[in-house]
């Protein structure tokens, strides 16, 4: 279990809020957006581009109806480069209930989604 930010991130992707070593207060599930409007996609871009530190960028292509996961491309080749290794950044999409987060599947980064809605996915 990875603790970042003040959460906690098992395997599972199972992100709990705490204080002190992973004590569970609040429970964070997968999670899909609950509207996948263009208003609810540009506030996503929005938090996307603070917490990269990026002017521009493009979310990779995915049906946000029932995706749980959102990846940001790469940032274009420069007019010098001829190809380039970068990987999009992927972004799992997590809720307690009543926040959206999105946790950088890689570095566990926490990026608060405020304003949007995020339904949390029950176990089958």
């Amino acid at each position: 279990m990875t603790n970042v930010a003040g959460l906690c991130i098992s395997g599972a992707l199972l992100v709990t809020a705490s204080v002190g070593a992973c004590a569970s207060t609040a429970t964070y599930q997968t999670a899909r957006l609950t509207t996948p409007s263009e208003a609810t996609l540009a506030a996503v871009r929005a938090a996307l581009r603070t917490a990269l530190g990026r002017p521009q960028l493009e979310l990779g292509v995915g049906n946000y109806r029932t995706a749980t996961s959102i990846s940001v491309l790469p940032p274009p080749l420069s007019p010098l480069e001829t190809r380039s290794v970068a990987m999009p950044t992927v972004f799992n999409i997590v809720s307690d209930g009543t926040s959206c987060q999105l946790v950088n599947s890689t570095s566990g980064e926490i990026v608060l989604l405020n304003g949007v809605s995020c339904t949390r996915l029950t176990a089958k």
